[in-house]
């Protein structure tokens, strides 16, 4: 019944919303998080999460997080936790509302979080990850995007699960049982076919 009524809420967020959406910057992107919770997790906890404090350096606005090497190669640098920046520039946000980076004292931006396709087959934590991106897409649907991948697609999972792999139809068999899971999967899937 959860699942159930979290589908139905995303649902109707997005056909509400247009088909193609245009983000702003600063926009943080993630993708292929193929059942992975615990990566999303650790994503959400290095580069923030919609609704938390996000501190952006003044060195950090408009700029990439690549720096170039003497011999003109890119090295990535990734950010340290929160907890360990000195801040420069802050947020401000309260439970329910868009995260807000403050880039000068008196200017604030919304922060976008995009969720590309592909987060489901393969991993242990498929439905739970689904149902949290979905939970947050429904806390915050104006700065939380969901883009399709070719994973969330029934044909898609089913041909994962018959090479051996847990698609993810099998994993909401798995957690549900066959009858709980089987509906679950068709109540997502109807929410997959409204996403972009």
């Amino acid at each position: 019944q959860k699942v159930r009524t979290i589908c139905f809420a995303t649902q109707e967020i997005l056909q509400s919303q247009p088909v193609v959406t245009e983000v702003a910057a600063p926009a943080k992107v993630f993708g292929d998080i193929h059942g992975q919770l615990r990566d999303l997790l650790l994503l959400m906890h290095y580069y923030g999460r919609p609704g938390g404090e996000t501190v952006v350096g003044r060195s950090q606005v408009g700029a990439s997080a690549a720096t170039r090497r003497s011999n003109g190669s890119a090295r990535f640098h990734p950010p340290v936790p929160h907890e360990a920046k000195t801040p420069t520039c802050t947020s401000r946000s309260t439970p329910g509302s868009p995260t807000f980076s403050r880039v000068s004292s008196e200017e604030f931006v919304e922060v976008s979080y995009i969720f590309n396709g592909d987060w489901v087959d393969r991993g242990r934590h498929q439905l739970e990850v689904v149902m949290l991106l979905f939970a947050l897409k429904i806390i915050y649907p104006s700065s939380v995007w969901l883009n399709r991948g070719n994973h969330e697609d029934i044909g898609q999972n089913m041909k994962t699960s018959r090479k051996g792999s847990l698609g993810f139809d099998r994993a909401c068999e798995a957690q549900l049982g066959q009858t709980q899971g089987s509906i679950a999967f068709n109540e997502i899937h109807r929410v997959f076919d409204w996403l972009p």
